[in-house]
C-alpha cells in the first residue's frame, strides 16, 4: 500500500480579486493519504511566495490532479485474474464465504505498511489457511499469464486493499 504526503491548497491568497489579503501568501494544509483516504491532516501553514512561484505551483497541482494515477489498481484486470484463478469460489467482495470477504481483508490491513507484501506472499506461497468450517488447507497459488507476473498479482492485491 502506498502512502502519499500531499500539501492540499486551501486558499490562494494574494489573488488580484481578494484585496483583503496580502500578495504572495499561500495557505496549505498537509495531508497524509493512503489510496483515496485521508489518514492525517496537519495544521494550516502560511507561506510567502512570489507570483511566479504561485503560478508554477498551481500548474503542477493541476497537472497531477488531472493526470491518471499509475498506482491505482486496475479493477477489471484484478477481477479477471481472480475469476481465472477461481478466487470467487472462496471469497466475495462484501460477504464471507469459506474465506473472508475482501472488504474485511482491506479493513484488517488498513494503515499497515507491510500489507501488500504480506498478501502477495499469501497468494504466491501456498501457505495454510483456516476455512470457515475450521478445516485447514493450502491456499491456492495465483497463476498468471505470463507465468509469475508479479505486476498482475500486485494489481490484484492493490485492488483488494482498495476496497
Amino acid at each position: 500500500m502506498e502512502i502519499f504526503i500531499l500539501p492540499l491548497m486551501v486558499g490562494l491568497k494574494g489573488h488580484d480579486h481578494n484585496p483583503l489579503v496580502p500578495n504572495g501568501v499561500l495557505q496549505v494544509r498537509p495531508q497524509v493519504m493512503t489510496g483515496n483516504k485521508i489518514i492525517h491532516q496537519g495544521e494550516f501553514k502560511m507561506m510567502n511566495i512570489s507570483r511566479s512561484a504561485l503560478a508554477s505551483i498551481v500548474t503542477v497541482v493541476a497537472f497531477f490532479a488531472l493526470a491518471p494515477t499509475s498506482h491505482a489498481a486496475d479493477m477489471d484486470a484484478a477481477k479477471a485474474l481472480a475469476r481465472t484463478n477461481n478466487c470467487f469460489k472462496c471469497h466475495a467482495i462484501s460477504r464471507d464465504k469459506d474465506g473472508p470477504a475482501w472488504k474485511k481483508v482491506a479493513d484488517k490491513y488498513k494503515g499497515n505498511a507491510g500489507a501488500e507484501a504480506k498478501l502477495i506472499h499469501h497468494l504466491t506461497s501456498g501457505e495454510m489457511v483456516t476455512l470457515a468450517d475450521g478445516s485447514k488447507v493450502h491456499h491456492e497459488i495465483i497463476k498468471t499469464d505470463p507465468a509469475n507476473d508479479t505486476a498482475q498479482i500486485k494489481n490484484l492485491v492493490d485492488w483488494i486493499l482498495s476496497l
